[in-house]
Parts: C-alpha cells; structure tokens; sequence
C-alpha cells in the first residue's frame, strides 16, 4: 500500500470519527434538553402538589380533594422518575461523547503522524534530487575546467 492510500485511509477514518463526534454532541444536546424539560416539568409537579385547594366542605368535595392531591402526588413521583431517566441517559450520552471524543483525537494524531512521515519522505526526497543535481552541475564545472 502507497503512503497516499494510507494518507486517503487515514482522512476517511478521521472523517468518519469527526461525523461520530457531532452525532455525539447532538445526542448529547437532545439529552440535556431533555434533562431541562424534566426538571421543569417535576417542579411544576411539585409546584401543583403543594397547591392545596381543599378547604371545608361537604364529605364528597373533600374526597374528590383528596383524590386530586394524591394524583398530584403521582404526577410529581412520575416526574421524579422521568427526571432521573433524563438524568441516567445525559451520564451515558456525556460518556458516549468523551469516548467518540477520544477516539477521534487518536485518529486524528494517526493522521497527522501519517501526513507528517509522508511529507518527510517528500521533502527527503526533493532535497537528495536536490543534491544530486547540484552535483552533477558540479561534477560537469570541474570536468569543463580541467579540459
């Protein structure tokens, strides 16, 4: 394999890792809106729970009060829940993204490592061509000073 088609290899590893690190960190966005939308929505159910509209009344009004409170109640233990699963899921999407993050800093070192060999060896070679022109000019000097 030519030192071009490891550089083309390395460039197409490195573009794929970098398409994996925005689908990372748009995942990782999407999870911290929905963390956002959780935690509002909890304290909304918290706020609603803590609204306590019973007040003296007939038996039936006060069970009906009592039945809104404990479906409040859920609704702030279901909130809690989404809330802790919005929460769960931002940790693996935050350890997904470090991750994606890595690897492509190690491909993109790869690459680099890659590119900067290659261009040595350019750079290597140009300057033996170099030096064998000038010392053919040289060597053509000398033999036309000496006749």
């Amino acid at each position: 394999m030519s030192e071009q088609q490891k550089i083309r290899r390395a460039k197409r590893l490195l573009t794929m890792a970098e398409r994996a690190m925005e689908t990372a960190r748009a995942e990782l966005a999407a999870s911290h809106q929905k963390l956002h939308a959780a935690s509002e929505e909890r304290q909304s159910a918290e706020r609603r729970l803590h609204e306590d509209n019973r007040c003296i009344g007939a038996s039936p009004e006060w069970m009906l009060a009592e039945l809104d409170q404990e479906a409040r109640r859920r609704d702030v233990r279901s909130a809690l829940e989404q809330e802790k699963k919005a929460d769960a899921e931002l940790a693996t999407a935050k350890q997904k993204a470090a991750e994606v993050h890595q690897k492509h800093r190690v491909l993109e070192r790869f690459h680099d490592n890659i590119s900067d060999r290659f261009e040595g060896g350019v750079r290597r070679k140009e300057a033996l061509d170099a030096d064998a022109f000038a010392l053919a000019i040289w060597a053509r000097k000398t033999s036309s000073s000496q006749d």
